[in-house]
């Protein structure tokens, strides 16, 4: 009976072969003595130079499998005996001892050490003299056998099988696999068999109700890339939790960000939580998704497409365990007469009771800067009316400290948009169009931006309206405008008009309810 301890983690199903251009390189010299040989995967390597070279611009994530295999050549029906034989490295060197009749292994290891070159040396030896197995791999998955390859700024890596582990589970008699969150279908793709061969056993955790589970739903994702007002954003939510109590509050992010604890390296199979009574977990921690796509092909039999609904759900099964196991380090069910909190920081979908919540829930500072640019305008205007003063633009502008320019020109832009769904208050509505076809296109750029989030809804819209048309055209525009359309970027209109011009009735003609 074999016991295998978090094989979530360490039960390997796939090993990956970096190529450099160098590599690549040295694989030509070895193949041009043999021109019968070197003709047949020349094509191969003429095909990779730019892909290697950094001649051809990657993108940011580089190429997945589809992408490679579609830039080189089919190479089916070409035999790679001679070629696997010219490119077998001669690892004589590392047997020191040869010349003399008796192997390096042989030897007593007081003896073996002394015969033996430093490793320093070695391998030297071997980036000078031994050629790196890649070819023959690479010609095997393009000619459909296992395996998948992806280019990245590491190179050309090939992802093929790792079969040890699987053959060891198989051989036993008996498997007992330990993990906390691994799934018995995420398992039964590692050892390739039926997921009804597995049974589960898992241990009854008491609820004590001792942890409360809070999300914060409105920061996005909170992966390695940060726009300024998210970290401004997370610093105001971890100063909150800092001062309501510095010495049992801990953060977990991703290592770059250098907080208590990092993601994989402190969120499994540690108790360096047990005395935090609040973790904050930042960020989604998905692993790097050309790896998770090509263990998804290795244990599937096929390569995924981005929404390939199998492997989202893979790679969603993944991230759940990593924030469960996160969660498992505060050890609540050991800690029954304490009340912990989990804080977690991302808009993954969650399969567990969570309570969700706004940044702005926890404090004014983490509020999105459209929601601050709001409540700005709306304590000016209270401020304004508990002094007995009118509301005007300029006097909301001196008190809230926003440009008088952002609330006048979003405030003309979001009045006129209503006044011109009453078609009582527009006579031109039955007039030609001459440039209809034009509106007609604006129209559906707008629908697709009343998608975006507001940060980028305003701008967009600002441009539109104000660079591209002239306001004697918004009504024709605004009319070929889906209702779902209008209506949302009338609500991202709404942050920046004040609260009493939004109470006013006469501004709501009737036929907007019935729209």
């Amino acid at each position: 009976m074999l016991i295998w301890d978090e094989p979530g983690q360490n039960f390997q199903i796939k090993q990956s072969i970096a190529v450099s251009y160098n590599d690549l390189q040295q694989t030509i010299t070895a193949l041009m003595p043999y021109p019968e040989l070197f003709t047949l995967v020349q094509p191969l390597l003429v095909a990779l130079l730019p892909l290697l070279d950094g001649s051809e611009k990657l993108g940011k994530y580089g190429l997945d499998h589809s992408d490679v295999k579609g830039r080189l050549p089919d190479m089916a029906g070409v035999k790679l005996g001679e070629i696997a034989q010219i490119l077998t490295p001669n690892l004589g060197f590392l047997n020191t001892t040869a010349d003399y009749g008796v192997d390096l292994a042989d030897l007593p290891k007081q003896l073996r050490k002394k015969f033996s070159d430093r490793d320093s040396e070695m391998a030297e030896q071997a980036r000078e003299g031994v050629i790196k197995q890649w070819l023959i791999p690479l010609i095997r998955i393009l000619q459909g056998g296992p395996g998948c390859v992806q280019v990245s700024h590491y190179g050309l890596i090939l992802n093929l099988p790792a079969p040890r582990h699987r053959a060891l589970a198989h051989a036993a008699q008996a498997n007992v696999f330990l993990d906390a969150t691994l799934s018995r279908e995420d398992l039964a793709l590692k050892l390739g068999c039926s997921p009804d061969e597995i049974k589960v056993v898992c241990q009854v955790v008491p609820n004590v109700g001792n942890l409360e589970t809070i999300q914060v739903t409105d920061m996005k994702r909170m992966g390695m890339s940060r726009g300024g007002d998210q970290l401004k954003r997370l610093a105001a939510i971890v100063g909150h939790y800092r001062d309501l109590d510095a010495d049992t509050t801990g953060i977990l992010d991703f290592k770059k960000f250098n907080e208590d604890g990092a993601w994989w390296r402190d969120s499994r199979g540690v108790n360096d939580f047990l005395e935090v009574q609040t973790l904050v977990l930042v960020g989604t921690p998905c692993r790097n998704l050309f790896d998770l796509a090509a263990e998804f092909a290795l244990v599937c039999g096929y390569y995924p497409l981005e929404d390939d609904p199998q492997f989202q759900e893979f790679v969603r099964r993944t991230v759940l365990a990593e924030i469960h196991q996160a969660i498992g380090r505060l050890r609540a069910h050991r800690r029954p007469g304490e009340s912990l909190r989990v804080v977690l920081i991302s808009d993954i979908e969650m399969d567990i009771p969570v309570q969700q919540i706004k940044a702005r829930d926890l404090c004014v500072e983490a509020a999105h800067k459209t929601e601050r640019v709001k409540m700005a305008i709306e304590s000016a205007i209270l401020q304004l009316q508990a002094r007995g003063e009118k509301v005007t633009q300029q006097l909301v502008s001196a008190v809230s400290g926003i440009p008088r320019g952002t609330i006048a020109r979003y405030w003309r832009l979001f009045i006129s948009l209503l006044e011109g769904m009453n078609s009582e208050m527009n006579n031109s509505r039955n007039k030609p169009d001459p440039d209809h076809e034009s509106h007609q296109a604006i129209a559906g750029i707008l629908d697709e931006l009343a998608d975006l989030p507001i940060d980028q809804l305003l701008p967009n819209l600002s441009e539109v309206f104000f660079d591209w048309l002239k306001p004697k055209e918004w009504t024709a525009v605004w009319d070929g405008v889906s209702a779902a359309g209008q209506m949302a970027i009338l609500e991202g209109l709404a942050l920046v008009v004040p609260v009493k011009m939004l109470e006013k009735g006469s501004l709501y003609p009737s036929p907007i309810n019935s729209r």
